[in-house]
Order: structure tokens, then C-alpha cells, then sequence
């Protein structure tokens, strides 16, 4: 009897040892967790509606991985209220930090519009990208 309980014993040992060697070495998924941008929104001021709104801004736009780190070497376009779409690396503003940074910006309402978005799209290499929005309001 006490042979087959150390060999049970043994057994189990091993099959917890291969299950929790296999179960800990899963890696993490590569996520864009969340996004951060300065500013938060873009407000164009009392302008009437019947005129195009328009504001020249700086962005900056920080992405952060599932452990909350950020994700260097990024990239990040913006569309939506902007004349062109615009696009910039992580490296662009001289370090490779997570942030992308944006300057002079344009950002316009057209006339008779009173709330829009600048679309942002993040992306990097081995994750899946994701879509942010700034809103940009006239007269708020």
C-alpha cells in the first residue's frame, strides 16, 4: 500500500508541475489597452455657425499596452476635422517614449456644424491598431 501512494503521490506532483509550467509560461496578449491624448478635447470657441471654425493645436498621443506601459515605437494617424490626414512615429519627436506628438495641427468645422472628431488610428507592428476620437465642439 505504501508503494502505490508514493507512486500516486509522485504522479500527481508531475502532472501539477507540467500544468502550471505550461499554464505560466502563456504570455500575455499584445494589446493597445488604452489610449491617453493632451488635449482630452479641442474647442474651436464661439465662432457664429454660419463661418468655418478653425484652431491651429498641438496633440499628443500616449498608448499603453495590457501591463499599462507604454508602447514605443508607435504610429498614429489622425483624420476626421483636419484638411489632410496626418501621421507620426514615436521617434519623431525625438525619443521613443510611447508618445506621438503632433504639431500645428489645423483643426475646422465646417459652417452650420457645431460638433466633430479628429479620428485617431494606433498602430504598431504584432498589435491589433486601435481607433480613439477627440471631439472638437464650437462654442462650448
Amino acid at each position: 500500500m505504501p508503494l502505490q501512494l508514493m507512486i500516486t503521490v509522485i504522479v500527481a506532483g508531475l502532472t501539477l508541475a507540467v500544468v502550471l509550467g505550461w499554464t505560466l509560461s502563456i504570455q500575455t496578449p499584445t494589446v493597445v489597452k488604452s489610449v491617453t491624448t493632451d488635449p482630452a478635447a479641442v474647442d474651436l470657441g464661439n465662432v457664429p455657425e454660419d463661418r468655418v471654425a478653425s484652431k491651429v493645436v498641438s496633440i499628443r498621443v500616449t498608448a499603453y499596452d495590457a501591463k499599462n506601459a507604454p508602447i514605443k515605437d508607435l504610429v498614429v494617424t489622425i483624420g476626421g476635422a483636419v484638411a489632410t490626414p496626418l501621421v507620426r512615429q514615436d521617434s519623431e519627436d525625438g525619443a521613443v517614449d510611447g508618445t506621438a506628438t503632433f504639431t500645428a495641427v489645423s483643426v475646422f468645422l465646417p459652417p452650420g456644424v457645431t460638433v466633430g472628431e479628429l479620428a485617431l488610428t494606433i498602430q504598431k507592428a504584432g498589435f491589433p491598431s486601435k481607433s480613439w476620437s477627440i471631439p472638437v465642439v464650437r462654442g462650448a
